[in-house]
């Protein structure tokens, strides 16, 4: 069972999203478009979601991960914290998501609204919103394939 986080729930993830096609999604799973058919507005790539999650057990690690997107694959990469803040200004990532690991395995275990955790202020979020907004869109269509990983992880 992987650890949430740990390299082996990266390859897991990856694996579970292989030959999943992010410009082919059909439907908005928010359910806001009755159109059915592919969805224009659930891609615009290339996209780089970054996630700093900090105090993350049992040494109280920082874990940075990073969603990249483009029209024919999607996958998640381990990276230093380090370069993020760079890569953000230099435009190499779209938006960089700060979250506690509490706040985050809440999140991916589904008992924790995002809305709420950035209006309480204990997410925080540089870059563009637009790109988050469609990441956890285009994870929500993907949520079918990542459903035998989140049954599997231990947190």
């Amino acid at each position: 069972m992987p650890r949430f986080l740990s390299s082996e729930w990266v390859d897991e993830f990856n694996e579970a999203l292989s030959g999943f096609q992010p410009s082919a999604t059909t439907d908005d799973p928010a359910g806001s478009s009755p159109k059915r058919g592919p969805d224009t507005s659930l891609f615009r790539g290339p996209l780089r979601v970054t996630e700093i999650v900090y105090g993350v057990p049992p040494d109280d690690a920082t874990v940075t991960l990073t969603l990249v997107v483009s029209e024919t694959e999607v996958s998640l990469e381990l990276r230093a914290p380090a370069g993020a803040e760079r890569d953000l200004r230099e435009k190499r990532d779209d938006v960089i998501v700060y979250v506690p690991y509490n706040d985050a395995a809440s999140l991916a275990r589904g008992d924790f609204d995002a809305a709420a955790a950035l209006g309480s202020g204990r997410v925080k979020v540089r870059g563009n919103l637009t790109a988050l907004a469609t990441s956890q869109r285009l994870l929500a269509s993907a949520a079918e394939r990542l459903s035998g990983l989140g049954e599997r992880t231990t947190f």
